[in-house]
């Protein structure tokens, strides 16, 4: 059990009911499903109040964030794609909204040094966000997480990256 497969392997109704079993009596549950629910339950306990924060690492934590909206276009955002000319997609709610990674609409206008993990360096979230629909949501959907090859995952993020460099500056797009 110490690969936790067990928990891949089963069905959110299960998972409640251990849940509520291990809340009742922790004991009661496999020490694989205890170490699981004690992990979970300290996540969901903490809660940062980021206005008592200084600027600095308010803005640290906002750089995570923007990391994290890239990391989810590159993980979700073929579920944008309009690969389909004749009628709009089925919605899947990728949940790529800004939101869903703590920024705001206020945030767009900001500038973010994560801006260079898609060759653009230093500039708002505004950008970012046009520049990642740009490469992840027109008509190729490329979905590549599931590629177990670390380097080759590498390999195709970087030559999707800067193939929407080279569309743009031919008027590909």
């Amino acid at each position: 059990m110490s690969d936790f497969s067990y928990i891949f392997n089963a069905t959110p109704s299960y998972i409640d009911t251990i849940y509520e079993k291990y809340k009742n009596d922790p004991t009661s549950v496999e020490d694989g499903w205890r170490t699981f629910f004690e992990g979970f339950e300290f996540g969901a306990d903490q809660k940062i109040d980021l206005s008592s924060l200084d600027a600095e690492t308010l803005m640290s934590i906002k750089e995570l964030q923007v990391v994290g909206l890239i990391n989810g276009y590159r993980r979700r955002g073929h579920l944008l794609s309009k690969t389909n000319p004749v009628r709009e997609r089925q919605d899947r709610n990728p949940r790529l909204n800004i939101e869903e990674f703590g920024l705001s609409k206020e945030d767009l206008t900001t500038k973010f040094k994560s801006g260079r993990e898609i060759g653009l360096g230093e500039t708002t979230l505004a950008k970012i966000v046009e520049r990642l629909q740009h490469i992840y949501c027109r008509g190729i959907g490329l979905e590549y997480f599931y590629i177990d090859d670390k380097p080759k995952r590498r390999w195709l993020r970087q030559r999707l990256e800067s193939f929407s460099d080279i569309s743009a500056d031919y008027g590909l797009s």
